[in-house]
């Protein structure tokens, strides 16, 4: 069962016997969102779909994007392969055209390369961040499961604020209870291992003689 915003809040105050006087409504709910955000990190368990055409080689990232899970230009065939900076500087500053369209995040930007024409077609998944809870009755988009989550936390960054400090860590202990481990920043957003790359030349075997 989901829970609402407003029934999340009840749910906080309930161990702290506080109606209101020292913990304020927006700060249960500025908890309340920012471990939402927190566990939709962790978990990705929250996925969109964008789609739309091309105008160049670029495509601004979605504001609500945390990682890659799908590109597809033109038709759901073939995705693009997410690679890094160093192995798309490789194909792009050589014109070297690769196999399958590859692509890159830099500066809050989609890359692809080669560029595909202007006005193709794209459909693009990726994992989000959640909808900001505003209203008594908004639901959090994360599982529901992870509510009581989110509940412990806010309850932990209560006892915190009123200084019971053995408290906010044991609370926060149990908050972490069915959560996967923080995560970091994937590396160069790709969501799997690069299939495409150059051809060893004659000088790079390991027997070859350099002059």
């Amino acid at each position: 069962m989901s829970l609402t915003l407003g029934q999340m809040r009840d749910r906080v105050r309930r161990p702290l016997r506080d109606t209101g006087r020292f913990i304020s409504d927006a700060e249960i709910d500025e908890w309340l969102n920012e471990v939402q955000v927190d566990i939709a990190a962790r978990t990705l368990c929250i996925q969109r779909e964008a789609t739309g055409t091309t105008t160049t080689y670029q495509l601004t990232l979605p504001a609500d994007y945390i990682d890659e899970s799908s590109f597809y230009l033109g038709t759901e065939t073939d995705p693009v392969q997410w690679i890094s900076n160093e192995d798309w500087d490789s194909w792009s500053k050589n014109s070297v055209t690769p196999p399958v369209t590859v692509g890159r995040i830099f500066a809050v930007k989609m890359e692809f390369y080669p560029a595909p024409a202007s006005g193709t077609a794209y459909v693009h998944r990726y994992f989000a961040t959640p909808a900001i809870l505003n209203d008594d009755s908004d639901v959090p988009e994360v599982l529901a499961t992870f509510q009581f989550n989110m509940i412990r936390y806010a309850i932990a960054q209560a006892k915190a604020k009123d200084g019971e400090m053995g408290e906010f860590e044991s609370g926060m202990q149990q908050f972490e209870k069915g959560l996967p481990d923080t995560k970091g920043p994937t590396t160069n957003f790709k969501p799997g291992p690069i299939t495409v790359g150059f051809e060893p030349g004659p000088f790079d075997t390991a027997d070859a003689i350099h002059i």
